[in-house]
This record gives structure tokens, C-alpha cells and sequence, in this order.
């Protein structure tokens, strides 16, 4: 493995980690305790459930762990699955966290993470792109 290969899978799993752990979050502490917290659940609550948010981070979190120990096209794609999806939901929070949150280090932090993801997803497609263009 190289040097390189070896650090862009650590990023990958240092977000799919910040994903899993605010996805878990988001599920185990549910609408109410998460509303309690901060206001920004509250706001976060009137787009969508805080639920229904955590588990499909906490899956996209997965999918985008799992492509690290897969390896070829199937690896791509799951960076493009999980990338997009997570990227979007950390983006959607940072959002919506602009106006609520009183530490900028939180919407800050949250849509670094989301770029990153999309980021992810867009060397996805350009390895998918670059695999297809060596076959023709």
C-alpha cells in the first residue's frame, strides 16, 4: 500500500467516524433529548426527523467505511453513495446550524466535513470515469 492510498483512507475513515458518532447520536438520544440540547435541533426538527437524519448518516457513514476495504469499481461507487449521502447531510446541518448555533466551529466544522464528502464522491467518479476511459 502506498504512502498516499494509505492517508486518503484514513480520511475517509476520520469522516465515516465524525459521521457514525453524530448519526448514533442523533438515534439513541431522539427528537426531544436532542431539542433539550441546543436550539438547533429545534430548527433541524421543523426540516426533518432528527431520527430518520441519524440513521441515514449512520448508513451512509457505513457505506463510505466500506469503501475502504473494497477495493476496484464497487470501491468508487460506494465513495460516490456514501460521499454524496453523508456530505449532504452534514451540509443540510451546517445550514442550518448558521443561525442557531452560538460556536461557528459547529455549522464551520459540519460543512468542511460535507465538502470533504463531496469531494470523496467527485475522486469517485473521476476514478470511474478514468477506469472506463482505459477499457475503450
Amino acid at each position: 500500500m502506498r504512502i498516499y492510498e494509505l492517508l486518503a483512507n484514513l480520511l475517509i475513515v476520520l469522516l465515516s467516524a465524525f459521521g457514525f458518532m453524530r448519526g448514533l447520536e442523533f438515534i439513541v438520544r431522539g427528537e426531544n433529548a436532542m431539542q433539550n440540547a441546543s436550539k438547533i435541533y429545534i430548527k433541524l426538527s421543523q426540516y426533518a426527523d432528527i431520527q430518520a437524519i441519524g440513521w441515514f448518516l449512520l448508513t451512509a457513514s457505513i457505506v463510505l467505511l466500506c469503501s475502504v476495504f473494497i477495493k476496484g469499481r464497487t470501491s468508487y461507487v460506494l465513495l460516490i453513495i456514501g460521499g454524496l449521502c453523508a456530505g449532504s447531510v452534514h451540509l443540510f446541518y451546517g445550514m442550518v446550524a448558521t443561525d442557531t448555533a452560538r460556536v461557528i466551529a459547529t455549522y464551520y466544522t459540519n460543512l468542511t466535513l460535507g465538502i470533504y464528502q463531496y469531494i470523496l464522491a467527485g475522486i469517485g467518479v473521476i476514478s470511474l470515469w478514468k477506469i472506463k476511459q482505459n477499457k475503450d
